[in-house]
């Protein structure tokens, strides 16, 4: 059964790794009615959320191999639709570290008004260098707290902009506004499917 969301759009942010796709995040965001979903809407997502990776400091704690190299945007209020790329350019991490292995992941959760888990989202941020870790194994609460108030940038700035971040449920086919962005803890998590880079 295809993912249907009323005005809803999944967003892909693309990182690569010394320039080869090697990771992505996936995001819900609600247009507007009538606000179509071609090139400039995704160059304008583009911008709005590689702006937020520099401006937010979050470029600092990513790795000079690493890039936020593009942003698609999918219209999921009818099946079947095309993803469109943003023709922005990439956003590089400015982080001189050694690179953490590429399974290694800070974990950022998405709240909604509503409890359970199809009202719940993660983000988990690639890329880190070892200059963000802890001699216990953590990531740099500092570091961490970077990257929390980076995805709540995203958050403002799409609201700003009349595109409200979402959680997009695929069991319920439907979307519900992200009303907080959470660190839960500075632990770094383990994504088995990042092990071996590639999307």
């Amino acid at each position: 059964m295809p993912l249907i969301v009323s005005q809803g759009c999944l967003v892909r942010l693309v990182w690569t790794l010394n320039g080869t796709p090697a990771a992505v995040n996936v995001l819900g965001i609600k247009r507007g009615t009538g606000v179509a979903v071609d090139q400039a809407f995704a160059d304008a997502v583009g911008l709005f959320i590689k702006g937020a990776f520099t401006a937010s400091g979050m470029d600092d704690k990513v790795s000079t191999a690493v890039a936020l190299a593009s942003v698609g945007v999918r219209d999921i209020n009818t099946p079947s639709q095309p993803e469109i790329l943003d023709t922005n350019a990439a956003s590089p991490g400015t982080a001189v570290g050694s690179l953490l292995p590429p399974q290694v992941a800070l974990c950022i959760t998405l709240r909604t008004a509503l409890a359970g888990k199809e009202y719940r989202g993660r983000f988990y941020q690639f890329g880190w260098t070892a200059t963000s870790l802890t001699p216990t194994g953590s990531c740099v609460p500092a570091d961490a707290e970077v990257c929390r108030a980076w995805i709540n940038q995203i958050r403002t700035t799409l609201a700003t902009n009349s595109l409200p971040l979402q959680v997009i449920s695929r069991k319920l086919n439907v979307g519900n506004a992200v009303s907080s962005v959470v660190l839960r803890d500075p632990i770094f998590d383990t994504i088995r499917k990042r092990a071996v880079p590639g999307i």
